[in-house]
């Protein structure tokens, strides 16, 4: 399952949005004291974009996000909430307004359902496949349960001895068929495992970021500026616009700048592919570049 499903399907939407729990697993939610809320500015802070692209795609879906707790306070209603709140940084932004949108946690995740700028909804939508998947697999066991209890009740009820040994065959063949998946599922795992002990010491984008104390898109830009890292183009995009995965350029694979490597990863149904992630030399190296990082613009 694409992880732009959950951008292009509403009904997969409306099953996966009970799981706010996933928000804080993939960064923590800093909500307002009153009303459990954020302010549009405070979900553009927290999916790392600008407001302006949180206001657009609330333009665009403010129909599904009102259904999913949207508030847009005015007049009394917005006064009311001002003096309710604690928060005197909040008070003081807010001290103008004459209107105001605000999110609860269920309207935050559904801005990471559709939200495309931004690395922290993308990691959300992939934990919520992960969720879907793993409810579709606990689907598909308890429906093989149900079809190996059907095949036993079948020789069980057989008329003849012909009809008996047909239901007893049937019964073989489901079982080999079912070890046979088990062992290539087993095969898949155990290669995974393999390639990821086998590598040295490695850190994915996320790990590297939350290691250095960067933001997340700010490194990748400031990584493809100073030409440490390129995008792949995909092979399906005609424009040829650089949209695919980010990669290190050779000469920072190489032994006396090994700032980079590539491991082999197997994804949830069994395919292969290459990943580039950041070596223990890196980290140390780009810490070293971190003031200049946290000062990149773009």
């Amino acid at each position: 399952m694409r992880n732009e499903e959950i951008m292009e399907r509403k009904d997969l939407r409306e099953k996966l949005i009970e799981n706010v729990e996933v928000l804080d697993k993939v960064k923590k939610v800093m909500l307002l004291p009153y009303g459990k809320c954020m302010t549009m500015q405070m979900v553009a802070d927290y999916f790392e974009v600008g407001e302006k692209a949180i206001n657009s795609l609330m333009l665009r879906n403010k129909d599904e996000l009102l259904a999913n707790g949207l508030k847009i306070l005015k007049g009394k209603e917005l006064k009311d909430f001002k003096g309710k709140l604690q928060d005197e940084v909040t008070l003081e932004k807010l001290k103008f307004t004459s209107q105001l949108a605000i999110f609860i946690r269920r309207t935050i995740l559904n801005i990471a359902m559709l939200l495309t700028e931004s690395d922290v909804a993308k990691e959300i939508r992939t934990r919520l496949l992960d969720i879907s998947e793993n409810e579709q697999i606990i689907k598909n066991i308890t429906n093989e349960i149900d079809e190996e209890k059907q095949l036993m009740l079948n020789i069980m009820m057989a008329k003849d001895d012909m009809e008996q040994a047909m239901a007893v065959n049937k019964l073989k063949q489901y079982k080999d068929e079912k070890e046979k998946k088990i062992k290539e599922e087993r095969d898949r795992a155990v290669k995974k495992v393999i390639n990821l002990t086998d590598s040295d010491a490695t850190f994915g984008l996320r790990e590297a970021k939350n290691n250095l104390g960067v933001k997340e898109k700010q490194f990748k830009n400031w990584l493809i500026h100073n030409k440490y890292m390129y995008r792949q183009i995909k092979t399906s995009d005609k424009k040829n616009k650089p949209t695919g995965r980010l990669k290190a350029f050779s000469k920072y694979t190489q032994e006396d700048t090994r700032y980079f490597t590539d491991i082999k990863i197997v994804d949830r149904i069994g395919r292969e592919f290459s990943q580039t992630v950041f070596t223990i030399e890196g980290i140390e190296f780009f810490r070293t570049k971190i003031d200049e990082i946290n000062k990149f613009n773009k």
